[in-house]
């Protein structure tokens, strides 16, 4: 009388919680997210590292004019593109790489980063890379150009964002590249430090006060990408703590109340970047792929992923480098910067085609 129930329990294991575990793939998957699946994906414009208004409206970017990246502004669905930074710029920025744009939640301000005077225009000092560069915050309403930092030669910026109330400014900036850095396993990139500062307006314009510099890992290389609602915890790429090169980055939070480091992803071959908490800071959206090389193609191969806030339940969003799906684009390509909209019910984010050397802005809606 044993061996029926012994047998129909071993069914009932097997069914109820091996087979599930088995099964979880991101088909499987799709269903721990019914809120988002995958309605259409839709090019916008051509251009680069989009940053959407915190009401949804605007997206800044970046397009190259004549050897110089230079800012835009279009609405939220690609019409009204123009350039916003011409030559109405101040002499210290005027020909110079500028990029890097985030939106000030009152969407009175949008930050921007600039090559300095120690900038030699060349390939170091487009946005995406960012030596020499400094912060600078425009007033929309008004077209004032206000300068934040004043760098040392040699130092570099990535990434500015707002905390969502205004008031906290997070960025990354390099202060050590030891020479042949590139060609130095866990040096390729120098040692960046997370900077945070307050964001306060006088009656002399907008000022950082009260900068503080975080190695949450120790030595490495930090990309931050923003800060939860309630500011307690930023979430940042990065390479750090480890014996691995700088090429491939893990996600990571950063309590900064309590210090607890927690790394999302842990992945050893696998790059993962440019991750954002969705507005309710349930999910995660980021870029995951493999690393192309050096040459003649150098960056990654990416998609736009999803996965919930603690790093469990990866899905994909995007198939950009899938041959066989009807979204490839034809070569290899990155996602580039990535904005949610206010409401999470679509993605904005940029792409970059290595081989054609281009660069396309898309938004993904739920």
């Amino acid at each position: 009388m044993r061996k029926p129930f012994i047998l129909s329990l071993f069914f009932v294991i097997i069914y109820y919680f091996i087979l599930p575990q088995i099964l979880l793939t991101p088909a499987f998957a799709e269903n721990q997210f019914n809120n988002y699946k995958v309605k259409s994906i839709i090019k916008l414009a051509d251009g680069n590292a989009p940053d959407l208004s915190f009401d949804g409206r605007l997206i800044a970017y970046n397009v190259k004019i004549k050897n110089c990246f230079e800012v835009f502004l279009m609405n939220a669905d690609g019409s009204n593109q123009h350039r916003i930074t011409g030559n109405n710029v101040p002499k210290e920025i005027l020909g110079k790489h500028k990029g890097k744009a985030t939106f000030h939640p009152n969407g009175k301000y949008l930050l921007i980063g600039s090559e300095n005077e120690n900038g030699d225009h060349g390939l170091k000092t487009i946005p995406g890379i960012g030596d020499n560069y400094d912060l600078w915050i425009i007033d929309l309403e008004k077209n004032i150009y206000t300068r934040l930092t004043r760098l040392p030669a040699n130092s570099a910026i990535q990434y500015p964002r707002f905390s969502n109330d205004g008031k906290k400014l997070m960025w990354s900036q390099r202060y050590s590249k030891p020479k042949g850095a590139l060609f130095r396993k866990k040096n390729e990139f120098g040692f960046w430090k997370i900077m945070i500062a307050d964001f306060i307006e006088t009656d002399k314009g907008p000022e950082m006060k009260n900068i503080i510099d975080l190695e949450p890992g120790g030595k490495g290389y930090y990309e931050p990408h923003g800060f939860s609602q309630d500011k307690e915890t930023i979430i940042f790429s990065g390479s750090i703590g480890s014996e691995k090169s700088q090429i491939n980055f893990d996600i990571f939070t950063f309590n900064l109340t309590t210090k607890k480091l927690t790394n999302l992803t842990c992945s050893d071959n696998i790059h993962d970047e440019m991750s954002i908490f969705s507005p309710d800071g349930k999910k995660i959206a980021l870029m995951s792929g493999t690393f192309v090389g050096w040459w003649p193609e150098f960056g990654y191969k990416t998609d736009l992923y999803l996965m919930n806030s603690d790093g469990s339940n990866r899905l994909r969003l995007t198939n950009f480098n899938d041959p066989n799906s009807s979204e490839y684009l034809g070569n290899n390509s990155q996602i580039a910067k990535i904005s949610w909209s206010p409401e999470g019910d679509k993605i904005i984010f940029g792409i970059y085609i290595h081989k054609i050397n281009k660069f396309h802005i898309y938004t993904l809606n739920f």
